[in-house]
């Protein structure tokens, strides 16, 4: 799949990304960030582009809870120092 095409497949999930980042963030700040992150990271998983809707939607979920949790963690470590 060539890199146009990969790009216009993640466009279809960057809402669903984003707002599952900010549902569990409540920061746009932070759920921008921790969704290019999850989406940088499905761009480079072959696998991604080849499954089918139903586990395509569902590696955007967990891609972005894991974004979106550890970009909290990283904060919450930050605030300790």
């Amino acid at each position: 799949m060539e890199i146009k095409d990969r790009i216009s497949f993640l466009k279809k999930h960057e809402n669903d990304c984003y707002r599952i980042c900010y549902y569990l963030l409540q920061s746009e700040k932070m759920a921008c960030e921790a969704a290019k992150k999850a989406l940088y990271s499905l761009s480079r998983c072959d696998s991604f582009f080849a499954e089918n809707t139903q586990a395509v939607r569902e590696l955007v979920r967990k891609e972005a809870m894991k974004s979106a949790l550890q970009l909290k963690k990283e904060q919450s470590d930050l605030l300790r120092l």
